[in-house]
């Protein structure tokens, strides 16, 4: 086979991979997204969302941060206002948002790494193209698109990424700049501050190189827009008279632990790979030491990924695509820094494995990918051979993922239909919790007092399970099944 030959194959396999993908993710997170209240959005219901039921909602009340919760996002509020108005509080729409911003990250990433002129991409950029998109709609963790809220952490990713490879251009200036941070900091609220602006600092200056001090006025301005929003939430926090400092009491010194830092070096990859519940299941108690075999490939992707980066800065040839690949990288080592200092502290370093962080853990992967594609010559053979057997690995790995995700959506239904019976219990009698509440129900940890509130909320405002074309769509029902059905 010539070389235009299997180039050509190549960018079938890429289109054909791409589709599938696409398909199958935007459709499981049509079908597998929990439409009830859940989780954060409980909380909400106390305050600002509400508000909103009751028609007393304020612009204040959208830009307030109480605390790191979910649901305080500014960009998230303004999605759950807009199913309030057309869906009646349906929350399965946030799954498709979550699988079009994993889509948008990949198709960001791919667009720095290869170009869009598909036609002219070689074997190599399609087999990275198809690695990155097999690692962005990955289905290891169903529970970023179970939980909307949760996955949702993926449309801010997409944002950052845009931002960055905004600010990262030669001909943005200050004023543009500042508007890129401004959007992302209304959108990530503290997380631009902590998170996002270090990254895109260092990631900036690394790819300008020898003209870096050009990048200053771009990098100002992108540092102004997200202190300017900053200082608008600390001022909405103000006036509400809430404290600006987040609930959460974490630690400094668990980040310097050993099991902390093994842990850290585990789970990214591990999670993405094969996720810890995965792991329990199939291996058992050897699990652990499944753990343990993840180490060395962990420790050589980090050195793989930073040594070319190191290598290309210091001959002051590093590409945009590589530029890229450091800025998720570093967006990653934040978001496990952050979670150490805030959750493990609090609840052990078993809390990194939390089906959730898939969303930031899985951008070291897609940095690696991008590395590998720099690094690999278009013209070597064996090199090509080794990376089509990765992806065929990869493409294997989450094809297993993918079924276990669809085959377990029987049992979803099941429990969605619980937790809908119980809902109706709690709306009948907010003073009496069922003994069976599911775990997605914090609405039962609740003083009674509050209880009743919310409950009142969603009957007045027929929202969720009170609107008839709510339960019609979702084939749920509030009643409890007459004792001839239950035991059918």
């Amino acid at each position: 086979m010539n070389v235009r030959t299997s180039d050509r194959v190549f960018r079938w396999l890429f289109v054909a991979v791409a589709i599938v993908a696409t398909v199958n993710v935007l459709l499981y997170a049509g079908r597998a997204t929990i439409p009830l209240v859940q989780g954060d959005a409980w909380t909400s219901l106390l305050g600002w969302l509400g508000r909103d039921l009751d028609g007393d909602l304020r612009l204040l009340d959208l830009l307030v941060q109480p605390t790191r919760d979910t649901t305080n996002l500014l960009f998230q509020k303004l999605l759950v206002l807009a199913h309030v108005r057309w869906l009646g509080l349906d929350f399965s729409i946030e799954g498709p948002v979550t699988a079009l911003s994993a889509l948008a990250l990949a198709a960001l990433s791919i667009w720095r790494m290869a170009g869009v002129d598909v036609v002219r991409w070689r074997a190599r950029d399609a087999i990275a193209a198809a690695g990155v998109v097999l690692l962005a709609t990955t289905l290891a963790s169903t529970n970023i698109y179970t939980w909307g809220l949760a996955g949702l952490w993926f449309t801010w990713l997409a944002m950052a990424v845009a931002a960055y490879l905004w600010v990262a251009r030669d001909a943005t200036g200050a004023a543009s700049a500042s508007v890129a941070g401004a959007l992302v900091g209304l959108a990530v609220d503290e997380m631009a501050l902590v998170v996002l602006l270090p990254a895109t600092l260092i990631a900036v200056t690394l790819g300008a190189g020898a003209q870096w001090r050009a990048k200053w006025p771009a990098l100002a301005g992108f540092a102004a827009g997200i202190l300017a929003t900053q200082a608008l939430y600390a001022w909405a926090n103000h006036a509400a008279q809430l404290p600006t400092a987040d609930d959460v009491q974490g630690g400094w010194g668990v980040l310097v632990s050993p099991s902390f830092l093994w842990a850290a070096a585990t789970a990214p990859l591990g999670e993405v790979l094969l996720p810890m519940a995965h792991r329990e299941r199939l291996l058992g108690g050897l699990a652990p030491l499944a753990g343990a075999a993840l180490v060395p490939l962990a420790l050589l992707l980090h050195t793989a990924v930073w040594g070319r980066i190191a290598w290309q800065w210091r001959r002051g040839a590093l590409t945009p695509a590589l530029a890229l690949a450091a800025f998720l990288m570093l967006v990653s080592y934040a978001m496990v820094v952050g979670i150490g200092h805030q959750r493990v502290a609090q609840f052990g370093v078993e809390y990194l494995q939390q089906p959730r962080y898939l969303v930031f853990y899985v951008l070291q992967p897609i940095a690696a990918v991008i590395v590998m594609h720099e690094a690999l010559p278009a013209t070597l053979r064996y090199g090509r051979a080794v990376a089509t057997a990765a992806l065929l690995a990869l493409a294997l790995l989450q094809v297993a993922h993918a079924l276990h995700a669809w085959a377990h959506l029987k049992f979803l239904s099941v429990y969605l239909q619980h937790a809908a019976q119980v809902f109706g219990k709690l709306d009948a009698d907010p003073a009496n919790v069922p003994a069976d509440c599911p775990d997605i129900f914090s609405v039962c940890q609740m003083d009674e007092a509050s209880r009743a509130l919310v409950m009142r909320r969603l009957r007045d405002a027929g929202a969720n399970l009170h609107d008839p074309d709510f339960r019609a769509r979702h084939r749920l029902s509030m009643a409890a099944p007459c004792p001839q059905e239950a035991t059918r």
